[in-house]
């Protein structure tokens, strides 16, 4: 994030660093640094990025093109943009300023959307239906034009921002308090909670797709994997200083 801001991949042992985008590209166009976690796109090519102040465009969302190395400006205003990209990579989901706006690459028009207030919004694999959560307790299900489908509750647990969903679909990972949860919304069932300090939450925690792991940075920035179903199974991850800030998101590479 500071003071150059770049974009990193590494795989999950550490080894086969690539600069993804760096700092020029980020702070082209507009000059601001990163504020908010980056999302790569299904296909990988794009990274939908939140920038901070800049004196022509305040706060705003942009996209980074990785195969182009073109920087394209989507929107200006505040708010946690919680981007959410369609399966076929062609759109861009996000809040602005008190609204969901739409982007879409192909035409690179902007549009509103239907608001779906949340404290976290996730776009599930149909690309159909949202997963919305609250703050009170639960989520709640809603389809692509905004309205409601199903209230989940999570009785006596709250829902902070910091929430997201596994890569396959079936887990919510969440914080309340200093507590880390992981819920089954395939089968509505608590599957995993934290049991001591070095499971402290972090919003740079992810689950590793096909597996039953979560990767997670501990309360003194040390990095870990956990078995969801058993955790007692705690192994140190020996991580590169690399992802000493952040680890937002495991990817489908493909060696591409």
């Amino acid at each position: 994030y500071s003071p150059d801001p770049e974009i990193y991949s590494m795989k999950l042992d550490g080894s086969d660093i690539r600069l993804a985008a760096s700092s020029e590209l980020i702070r082209s166009v507009t000059g601001a640094g990163l504020i908010h976690h980056p999302v790569r796109s299904p296909n990988n090519r794009y990274i939908a990025l939140g920038q901070g102040e800049a004196e022509e465009f305040g706060l705003h969302s942009t996209i980074i093109d990785l195969k182009t190395n073109e920087k394209i400006f989507m929107s200006k205003g505040g708010a946690r943009p919680e981007f959410n990209w369609t399966p076929d990579s062609k759109n861009v989901i996000f809040y602005s300023d008190d609204y969901m706006k739409n982007f879409n690459i192909e035409t690179r028009t902007l549009t509103k959307r239907p608001i779906i207030h949340s404290t976290g919004i996730h776009l599930l694999e149909d690309g159909k239906t949202f997963l919305a959560t609250n703050k009170a307790n639960g989520y709640r299900l809603h389809s692509f034009d905004g309205s409601l489908i199903e209230k989940v509750q999570i009785p006596g647990i709250g829902m902070s921002y910091r929430n997201y969903l596994s890569a396959d679909f079936k887990h919510l990972v969440f914080g309340y308090g200093d507590q880390l949860y992981i819920f089954d919304i395939i089968n509505k069932k608590m599957v995993f909670q934290s049991q001591n300090k070095h499971q402290a939450h972090d919003n740079c925690s992810t689950l590793i797709p096909d597996t039953n792991k979560l990767f997670y940075r501990g309360a003194w920035g040390e990095h870990f994997t956990v078995d969801i179903y058993d955790p007692t199974k705690i192994e140190p991850i020996d991580a590169p200083p690399i992802i000493h800030f952040c680890t937002t998101q495991v990817i489908n590479y493909q060696g591409k």
